[in-house]
């Protein structure tokens, strides 16, 4: 039954929904995929853990920053972040590794999240919150990390204040 009203919405408005399908060719569901789990603007990369480096850096990173992709280092982009969030940031990295090493299994570091949120310096906007958020993608059989996905995501059209929790 609502399903049936949900088709009738749908109908009522002429053009909507077209009448014949077509084959989606050359679809990237990548950027669809951080577009839907995003809330705002973001930029997003692999970082190869052993030497610190970008194996990945999106195009975003270009619009929001005004650093190419290929350009990007972990040295520009702590440069970024807003002097009075540079120790916040410190400290959250030391407990998460902390953590990660000590409290969480090599075979379960991959389940494990980790946002907070930090202010960086855009190229056109000044200084903007943004929600951090990494993932581990492969770690040694020991634990240590080798990739790291990580998003970074502007939502300073939701908030400008950092609650400064991890």
């Amino acid at each position: 039954k609502a399903y049936d009203i949900v088709e009738n919405i749908w109908n009522s408005h002429k053009n909507y929904l077209g009448t014949q399908s077509q084959e989606l060719k050359h679809f990237d569901i990548t950027h669809y995929m951080a577009n839907l789990f995003c809330p705002g603007e973001f930029y997003y990369y692999v970082i190869d853990s052993p030497t610190l480096t970008f194996d990945l850096v999106s195009k975003t990173s270009k619009d929001l920053l005004g650093i190419a992709p290929d350009e990007m280092s972990l040295q520009k982009l702590i440069d970024l972040l807003h002097p009075d969030d540079v120790i916040f940031m410190m400290k959250c990295e030391d407990i998460v590794a902390h953590f990660l090493k000590n409290n969480i299994p090599p075979e379960k570091m991959t389940k494990y999240k980790i946002t907070y949120c930090l202010r960086e310096k855009t190229i056109n906007r000044g200084y903007r919150l943004f929600l951090l958020q990494t993932i581990t993608i492969k770690t040694t059989t020991e634990g240590a990390l080798l990739k790291v996905f990580g998003s970074h995501t502007d939502i300073s059209h939701i908030t400008n204040e950092n609650n400064y929790r991890l």
